[in-house]
Order: structure tokens, then C-alpha cells, then sequence
């Protein structure tokens, strides 16, 4: 069959379902490939981790899960899904608290998923942090130097302002630990000054 292009009503994916060839079938062999690599990897002899029932718990949880949603979106009659910005967020932590949740830890931890979610949420916040404050200030420092800057593509000022935010980062980061050490201190002095404009 030859490839058909994707119309807005959905009608090419509708005539591939049709014709028996699922649109999802990337995603499956993705997960399926990813499972594999999971498995061999913590299957190895450098590893003391007893995982398989853990991972087995929480690969079949994200598959019920997905799968739930997948058949909830196209038995609703969508035609297009649309994503928020909250509804990413939302998934992405409820993601990290299912991966949390199902973690092989040994006998006597209590509580230790609930340390793993917080320690991967608040590691997750630096970053999040940084790419928010380096974008703004490159965005900033872009609509100054041009004047028609905002009448540009959302694409163009998104790659153009992040990547002067971040070239500006790095170079002040890298002028504030040579003048005083690598730090917590000195990697937020840069962020702090850049936050300020």
C-alpha cells in the first residue's frame, strides 16, 4: 500500500487501520526494543540488582496505562490530541512516581521510593531551571539586538534564543569558576545575573 498522506479528518489513518496495518506499530517496536535493552543490560553480571520482577510490574503498569489512554482517545472520536504544557508535566511526574513506585529497593528501605520520586524531581528542577532562565534572557537579549525579532517563526526565535542564552550561560559560568571555584554558588551567580535582565 503506498503511503498516504496524514489528512486533518484522520481519514488516512482510518484507511490504514482498515487495511489492517496499525499507525502505532513505531511505538510498539520502540517499547519492545527499549524493554530489551532494559533487560540485557541489568541481566549482566555487574549487577547485583534482583530487577526482573520490579520492571516486569512496571513495564506491564505503563502498558495498561498507555494502552487505557490510547483506546479512551480513539474510542472518544478525537480526531486530533492536543498537549498542554501542564498536561506534560503532569505525565512526566506521574511517570516518574509509577517508576519510583515499582523500584526493586532491598528488604528493610522503607520509604525509599518516596526519596527516590523527591530526589529525581528536585534533581530535575536545576535543569528545568536553567533552560528557563537561559531562554528568557536569550530571548530578551534577541528582541533587543532586533528589532522585528517577534514578528520571526516561534521556531526561529525558540532555537535562536535558547542558543544565545546558553552560549551566554556557559560563558559566564565558565568567568565565575575560574574567578572563584566550581560551586552550587557560582553556577547560580550566573543564572541570578542573567534572571536579573
Amino acid at each position: 500500500m503506498a503511503k498516504q498522506p496524514l489528512k486533518k479528518d484522520g481519514s488516512a489513518v482510518e484507511a490504514a487501520v482498515q487495511d489492517g496495518i496499525s499507525p502505532y506499530w513505531k511505538t510498539i517496536l520502540l517499547v519492545l526494543v527499549a524493554t530489551g535493552v532494559i533487560a540485557a543490560y541489568y541481566a549482566g553480571e555487574s549487577h547485583s540488582e534482583v530487577a526482573g520482577a520490579g520492571f516486569s510490574a512496571y513495564v506491564f503498569t505503563m502498558l495498561v496505562l498507555y494502552g487505557g489512554w490510547k483506546a479512551w482517545t480513539s474510542l472518544s472520536g478525537k480526531k486530533e490530541v492536543s498537549y498542554s504544557p501542564a498536561w506534560i508535566i503532569g505525565a512526566t511526574v506521574a511517570h516518574v512516581a509509577v517508576l519510583s513506585g515499582f523500584f526493586p529497593f532491598p528488604q528493610g528501605y522503607a520509604g525509599a521510593s518516596f526519596s527516590l520520586f523527591f530526589k529525581i524531581v528536585g534533581f530535575s528542577l536545576l535543569p528545568i531551571l536553567i533552560v528557563l532562565v537561559v531562554s528568557g534572557f536569550g530571548f530578551w537579549a534577541m528582541g533587543k539586538a532586533f528589532a522585528d525579532f517577534e514578528t520571526r517563526s516561534s521556531e526561529f526565535r525558540i532555537v535562536t534564543g535558547l542558543t544565545l542564552g546558553l552560549s551566554a550561560y556557559l560563558f559566564f559560568l565558565s568567568v565565575s569558576t575560574s574567578a572563584f571555584g566550581y560551586s552550587l554558588v557560582t553556577t547560580f551567580l550566573p543564572l541570578a545575573g542573567m534572571l536579573a535582565f
